[in-house]
């Protein structure tokens, strides 16, 4: 049974999206566009740079020095966020520079969000106030940097069991650096609009909902909602702790490419979480500690 719970649960889900359509088709379509213009405004013009640049990054072999590795993908996926890193790690993994241990690991440090969007559209457009995104940032990434610490050296225990790595023919010869930009302006194309579809999907679902699920959901529209219905230290409380887990539409994002390596489901949410308590503890401690 508890195999074919999660099947159970989906045709669950797309039959009350179904009849939601039918009840309501012009919130419907009027969902469906909005959604539409989130992705459009507020996602593809951060992911999509950052999907090409990584993907050409690893396509000239950058993070095959193992001195690079991982120093560079958690820098790219501070600057870039989900779901870059996870591209990163699967990329590197499937050309066999990492093991599945090694990308398990690094992703602990990087279940980031983007700077522009905490900064740009969360801080200064929705807020209106640019300090408190750089606040709610520099606790987002110290929480990340603590998170990779603590199932590093603290939780010692891996989920990552050796498993057969899928065969990929590695080139033997320097890639030119032509193949290397249409090979991943290719994959940026293929990979953004598999993003762009799930965050299409999810808004017109987390719409229909209460906040509470809407967040837990999709992330842009639990942070756009709890503005108007929260104050104080609440406020900002609220918007680390939606933007640091992510949601569930940020988790699908990711495991577009997580599944690579078969990143374990549940290690997925539990880092997700420790992430969350660490990055608002430490907003916490920037917030009412007197610096």
């Amino acid at each position: 049974m508890s195999k074919r719970l999660p099947k159970i649960l989906t045709v669950l889900a797309c039959v009350a999206f179904i009849v939601l359509a039918f009840l309501s088709p012009q919130d419907f379509i009027n969902n469906s566009k909005n959604g539409i213009r989130l992705f459009a405004f507020n996602v593809l013009p951060i992911l999509f740079p950052f999907f090409f640049i990584t993907g050409l990054l690893v396509e000239l072999d950058l993070f095959k020095h193992k001195k690079l590795q991982h120093i560079g993908i958690i820098s790219m996926s501070f600057l870039a966020g989900s779901p870059t890193s996870a591209r990163i790690l699967s990329q590197l993994y499937l050309r066999g520079d990492i093991t599945r241990e090694q990308a398990i690991k690094t992703a602990t440090y990087t279940s980031t969000t983007s700077p522009i969007f905490i900064i740009a559209t969360l801080g200064a457009s929705l807020y209106q106030d640019i300090q408190l995104g750089i606040i709610i940032f520099i606790a987002h990434i110290s929480g990340a940097v603590i998170n990779g610490l603590f199932f590093g050296f603290v939780a010692k225990t891996s989920p990552a069991a050796e498993i057969p790595k899928p065969q990929y023919k590695i080139p033997t010869t320097e890639p030119s650096v032509s193949d290397a930009i249409t090979k991943s302006l290719h994959s940026a194309i293929q990979n953004i609009l598999a993003v762009g579809g799930l965050i299409v999907i999810f808004f017109i679902a987390s719409t229909q909902l209460p906040l509470p699920v809407a967040a837990i959901l999709e992330m842009t529209t639990g942070a756009f909602r709890a503005e108007a219905v929260t104050d104080g230290i609440w406020r900002v409380i609220i918007a680390c702790s939606i933007v640091t887990f992510g949601g569930m539409c940020v988790a699908m994002q990711s495991f577009v490419f997580l599944r690579t390596f078969r990143m374990p489901v549940r290690f997925y949410f539990l880092y997700k979480a420790t992430h969350t308590f660490f990055a608002v503890t430490i907003l916490l401690l920037l917030l009412l500690l007197p610096i």
